[in-house]
């Protein structure tokens, strides 16, 4: 879970300071609601698919070397949803503080 919050944490910051604002402390709460949405949220994509993986590996479900190719899909598929997440965040955050 803290591995989901330092990557949620780091696509707020470089997308947020894309961001020009009169108030940031507005800018500083939109962004930690924007955290508390997404963490749990990636944290549940990931960490479900991950356990169910090493899961299947430990009761020698499936091979090792199948293992590692799911893995590796996984970690790419995720990458591919954090730039989808990023546009997300950027257009989530100007929306907020345009009320």
């Amino acid at each position: 879970m803290l591995f989901m919050y330092i990557v949620t944490s780091i696509i707020c910051s470089i997308q947020s300071s894309e961001i020009e604002v009169q108030n940031q402390e507005a800018l500083k709460e939109t962004v930690d609601v924007i955290k508390l949405i997404l963490v749990p949220t990636n944290a549940l994509m990931l960490l479900a698919i991950l356990g169910n993986t090493f899961g299947k590996l430990k009761d020698k479900v499936i091979e090792e070397e199948k293992a590692k190719r799911r893995l590796i899909f996984i970690l790419i598929a995720f990458i591919v949803v954090l730039f989808f997440e990023a546009g997300y965040i950027k257009n989530f955050i100007t929306g907020v503080l345009r009320i």
